[in-house]
């Protein structure tokens, strides 16, 4: 990871700047890995049985046209495809509680695409990788079986240690709780979880440490002491009783408008020296 090229960029979309008016988790990356990722992503589908997971639309669409001029593909059409002359972005959508699973699923196949699955993939930028995570899924809510893990590199945690000299009540940018609320928001609507949408929350330690947490026994996505040396250029993170789709998607919300945060917060600094 320490010499990962930077191949993709992480963020988050809010349902009002998205095209399909969803909250939305994106990948930016070449437009060169767009078909070979898609290729990818089919061969997958074809080598593994979706049934016992999701229950419900079971089937890997191909990418397509919608009537509205959408370009989707996945489980349950919860990708939707952008592009340009030189970039593509691939946004997974949190629409409703019967797609959460889909929606996690399709995380898994592009954070594994675009983290190993390709040989030799286009560079996004000369940079190296910011952030690179791993997720799980289970057929079977519980026994951590949607947990996420990963680490981050110095730009990420440059940012950290940044918001960390503020005070503590200011020190998470507002935007990084609306994120991970208009998820939760979303993935429990209608459900008996939908009420603790108030038990999601976020906050920076002294020494820069990230925790996002969310309604569950103990349920969090953080950057724990015992794996954290301050003086170190990178920094793992890891969850906790992290047990459902609808969890793993909020706390992965979070972490994708730290994410954008931080490239904001590089790009306003690089915008000022120059």
């Amino acid at each position: 990871m320490l010499e990962e090229p930077h191949v993709y960029d992480l963020s988050f979309m809010f349902s009002h700047e998205s095209s399909t008016q969803l909250p939305c988790i994106t990948f930016t990356f070449s437009r060169d890995l767009l078909v070979p990722l898609h290729a990818l992503f089919v061969q997958h589908a074809a080598r593994m049985s979706a049934e016992e997971y999701l229950e419900m639309q079971a089937e890997f669409v191909l990418m397509h046209e919608d009537m509205f001029g959408h370009r989707l593909f996945g489980y349950g059409n919860t990708v939707t495809v952008e592009e340009d002359d030189h970039w593509a972005r691939l946004s997974v959508a949190i629409a409703s509680p019967r797609y959460v699973r889909h929606a996690a699923l399709m995380l898994q196949f592009i954070g594994t695409g675009l983290q190993g699955g390709l040989d030799q993939p286009t560079k996004l930028s000369n940079g190296r990788q910011s952030l690179q995570f791993y997720t799980r899924i289970s057929s079977t809510n519980g026994h951590y079986g949607h947990a996420v893990s990963g680490m981050v590199m110095h730009e990420v945690l440059d940012y950290l240690r940044h918001r960390a000299t503020m005070p503590k009540t200011d020190r998470v940018p507002n935007l990084v709780k609306s994120a991970m609320r208009s998820v939760w928001q979303r993935a429990t609507s209608s459900t008996i979880d939908a009420q603790f949408i108030d038990d999601t929350d976020a906050w920076i330690e002294n020494d820069g440490r990230f925790c996002l947490v969310c309604f569950g026994n103990a349920c969090d996505l953080s950057m724990y002491p015992d794996e954290y040396e301050p003086s170190n250029q990178y920094a793992h993170f890891d969850s906790h009783n992290l047990d459902t789709a609808h969890q793993q998607l909020t706390l992965l919300a979070g972490l994708a408008m730290i994410v954008r945060e931080t490239q904001a917060w590089h790009d306003a600094g690089t915008k000022a020296a120059g």
